[in-house]
Order: structure tokens, then sequence, then C-alpha cells
């Protein structure tokens, strides 16, 4: 407030001292004005005066030259004449006069004071005169004498126009350009008032941002540590199911063995059915909670960095007959139709054995396990764009669309209604993902509901070789 104060008091002497030149100016302007234009008009009908007498006198002059060069003794004897023409000739303004040689007036239009000699023009007058000739003989002098009164009043005039003139200019000069500063003055201080209002909604939220920064600082902190204590506790969580493997997989392979002995009666009989039954049952159930061990471990491993590839040069019908083994039993089970469609001469693939095998029985156990009895299901596998690509198809319940985004998250499953029995940890996609990303292959499923479900996975080839277009597929049922 201070300094808008000390601004406004700066504006207002910086007013003043401009209000006072632009008075002294609009007074000498208008005071020039004031007198200029009647001296102006004073100066140029004198002027002009003065060429129409010596003009009148000239004229004068050649009329009674010639006029007494016809009549001479006009000159010597007739004054009375003479006057009369002089009068005759004359403006009712102007003086004419017709001296001799020795100046005498002999002819005057107005009476002759002192004596008969010419008086000479003064004041207000204005005088022309021109010698008269006889016979080339100066014999007198025309003089032509004309007062100025007229020209005064109408100076007059006109010098009461131009002081109303220069009074009009005053007034113009002096107020005009302060007002138009006066406005220029306030819409410079209201652009300055809104500036500094802005200035300080600019301070303000300089200062709420400084406050936000600092607050976005402390909570990135906050969140860096909880972060990393995040990645601490999983990375803590994959290194313990990591070194909890034989500790979990020797009591289930214990148990998976003695189970085994029990439905062999190796040592004899048990003595009754139920413990035949019971026995299968503890098998099923150990392969099913070691297949489950087995998953997470894998998944965790994968999760810890710890799971290193160990790539081989691999025939792609080698791999495939290997796993369909796996799955020929589960889907003679359900009576699903297996079908294998392998191109004869595909080329080999470099990837890891255990894991090209551990993908393909994961997926073909999902569309088993996702498929009605009665279903079929399919295995393709061709080249593309340097890349082998492999395809699951089955004609199962399908998974909605709503749930394939989180379908390859830990624990997922495609199946949501709680009322069916499920078996299997919902590991099997994730895992098959994280092994596909790993030889920097890529993942796609596609599903519709009551038509089925199409897994495709394009691994990296990892060696040159020929896509094979000459070559006829071969359809095979089950391996």
């Amino acid at each position: 407030m201070m300094v808008s104060r000390c601004k406004d008091d700066l504006y207002r002497q910086r007013l003043n001292r401009l209000r006072r030149v632009l008075t002294w100016m609009a007074a000498i302007v208008s005071t020039v004005v004031a007198i200029a234009i009647p001296a102006i008009f004073f100066a140029t009908a004198h002027k002009y005066e003065s060429l129409r007498i010596g003009h009148e006198a000239d004229m004068r002059a050649d009329m009674l030259s010639a006029f007494i060069y016809k009549h001479p003794d006009v000159w010597n004897l007739d004054v009375s004449r003479l006057e009369k023409i002089l009068q005759r000739h004359s403006e009712s303004s102007l003086f004419t006069r017709v001296t001799d040689a020795q100046g005498k007036v002999i002819a005057s239009t107005r009476p002759v004071p002192n004596g008969g000699k010419m008086d000479l023009p003064h004041g207000l007058d204005i005088a022309g005169s021109a010698p008269v000739f006889l016979e080339k003989v100066v014999v007198g002098e025309v003089q032509v004498v004309e007062n100025l009164s007229s020209i005064t009043v109408e100076t007059g005039w006109v010098a009461l126009f131009s002081f109303c003139l220069a009074g009009v200019i005053f007034v113009i000069l002096r107020s005009l350009p302060l007002r138009a500063l006066q406005e220029r003055i306030k819409q410079m201080q209201e652009t300055e008032y809104t500036l500094q209002a802005q200035i300080i909604e600019l301070e303000e939220a300089h200062d709420k941002l400084e406050k936000q920064g600092k607050s976005l600082a402390l909570l990135t902190d906050d969140l860096r540590k909880t972060r990393d204590e995040a990645e601490y506790a999983n990375r803590a969580k994959s290194e313990f199911l990591a070194a909890m493997s034989h500790e979990l997989r020797t009591p289930l392979n214990a148990i998976s063995g003695f189970s085994e002995m029990f439905i062999g009666q190796f040592f004899g009989v048990l003595g009754s059915p139920k413990y035949t039954e019971y026995a299968i049952d503890i098998r099923s159930s150990s392969e099913h909670l070691l297949q489950l061990v087995n998953d997470i471990l894998d998944l965790s491993a994968i999760e810890a960095g710890k799971m290193e590839l160990n790539k081989e040069v691999l025939s792609i019908h080698d791999v495939v007959r290997d796993c369909s083994r796996f799955i020929v039993r589960d889907a003679g089970l359900k009576d699903i139709r297996y079908a294998v469609d392998v191109l004869d001469s595909l080329p080999p693939l470099c990837v890891d054995k255990k894991a090209i095998k551990q993908i393909l029985i994961n997926l073909l156990s999902n569309s088993i396990k996702f498929t009605q009895n009665g279903g079929q299901i399919s295995l393709s596998v061709k080249v593309s764009n340097g890349n082998h690509v492999f395809q699951v198809r089955d004609n199962g319940t399908g998974v909605p669309k709503d749930k394939l985004r989180r379908l390859t998250e830990p624990f997922v499953r495609g199946e949501s209604d709680p009322h069916k029995a499920q078996q299997g940890s919902g590991l099997g996609l994730a895992i098959v993902k994280s092994l596909v990303e790993l030889h920097g292959g890529e993942l796609i499923i596609e599903s519709e509901i009551d038509r089925g479900t199409r897994v495709t996975v394009a691994l990296p080839s990892g060696m040159e070789s020929a896509t094979g277009r000459n070559s006829t597929p071969r359809s095979v049922n089950a391996y």
C-alpha cells in the first residue's frame, strides 16, 4: 500500500509539472497566433495599398502629361480646370495634388495650407508620386495620398478574431493533452493494480506449490520406502519358498511313495479293500499337493530372478510328442478328442527344454480342465516372422472378457462359480506368461463364453531356419 501511495504522489507531481509546461506552451502559441495574424494582415494590406496608390499616381501623371501635351496653355493659365480634372478622376478617399518643378502646389483636390506648400504624408497616410512631362521635360509632379484608417478598422476586426482563435487554441492545447494523459495514467494505474493482484495470486500459488512439492517429496519418500519394503518382503518370500524346496518336497515324496507301496501291497494284503481306496486317495492328494508346491516354487524362483534358461536346439516333434504323453491320459478320461497339427519339415527351436514342455503342458491341461466331456482340443505349431507360434484351442466354457486381463495373474482362475469344484492353483497361466517373457516371447489369450478359448504363444526361433513353405501338414489324433 505504501508503494502504491508513493507511485500516486509521483504521478501527481509529474502531472502538475506537465500541466505547467503545457500551460506555458499554450500561452506562447496563443500569443503568437493573436499577434501574427493581425500583423500579417496589416502588412499585406499596407503593401497592397502602397502598390495601388503608386499605380494610381503613375496613371494620373500619364494622363496629365498627355493632356498638357495637347493643351499647353492649360498648365500655365487654367488652374481651375486642372482641379476639375483631378476631382473628376479622384476617388473620395484619395487626396491628389499637382506641383510645379519647384514643389509649389498648382492644383489640389483639397485646400492647401502653409502658403501652397505640399504637406508630406504622415501617420496612417500612404503616398505615391509620378513626374509630369512636357516634351520630355519634367514640369511638375502628381502626388496621390490615401489615409489607411479603413485598413486599421479591418485589422482591428482581424485582431479580435485572432484573439478569439488564440483563446480556443489555448484551451485546446492545455486541456486535451492533459485529459488524454490523465485517461492513459488511469488505465496504467488500473493495469498496475491488476498486475499487482496477479503477482500476489502468483506468489500465493507459488507458496502453495512449494508446500505441495514438499508434501509430494515426503510422500515420494514414504512410497519409496514402502516400495522397498514390499520388494524386500516379496524377495524374502520368494527366497523363503525357494529355500523350502527340499523341506516341502521330501515329505510329499515320502507320502506318495508309501501310498504307492500300500496300493501295490508289497508287504502283504492290507486286510480291507477300503485301505486300498484310501491309499489311492492319499497318493492323488499328495501328487496334487506336490504339483501345487512345484508351481509355487517355480513362480517364486522366476520372481526372485533365480531361474536361468538352459537353451538347446530341440525338435518340435519330439517336444510335442513328450507333452502329449502327459495329456492323452487326462483327455481320455473325459472322452476329449485331442488333435495335433505340425508341419513335417518344421525347423528346430532353440529354447529351454523344461520351460517349453511346462508351457505346453500347462496350456493343454487348462484346456482339458475347462472343456466338457466329449469336447475337443488341438495343438498347432507353425513358423511366422522368425517366431515359432504355438496355438492351443478348445471348445470349452470360455472365459468372460472382464477376466481376460487378470487371467495371467497368480491365483486367478477362469471359472468364477464358487459352487463348482475346481482343481488347480491358478498358477498355470502365470507361470506360462513368466516363462514366455523370459524367452522374449508373447502370450495372447482369446476367449468367448460357451465357444472356447484360443491361446497363442510366439517364441523367437533363436536360429536361422526356413519356414518350409512347400511342406504339407500332418494331423495326429493322439501321440
